[in-house]
């Protein structure tokens, strides 16, 4: 078993729209193949992902830059 990230990208015209990724795997032949479902995006979600993201990088550079004692 493994897991893989990718990244799903899309136009701006777009980002307001449900879309899936359907995965067909080599080996299960007649079977059910896996669907992956990414929301849509609106802006307010995406000025939300934005503030968490700087506020993760700015902690993670001020604790780089406190100093051991």
């Amino acid at each position: 078993m493994y897991t893989k990230f990718s990244w799903l990208t899309v136009t701006g015209r777009s980002m307001d729209k449900e879309h899936r990724c359907i995965i067909q795997h080599e080996n299960n032949i007649g079977g059910v193949d896996q669907e992956i479902l990414f929301p849509s995006v609106n802006k307010d979600t995406l000025q939300l992902q934005l503030t968490i993201t700087s506020a993760y990088y700015i902690y993670l550079l001020l604790l780089l830059k406190v100093p051991t004692t």
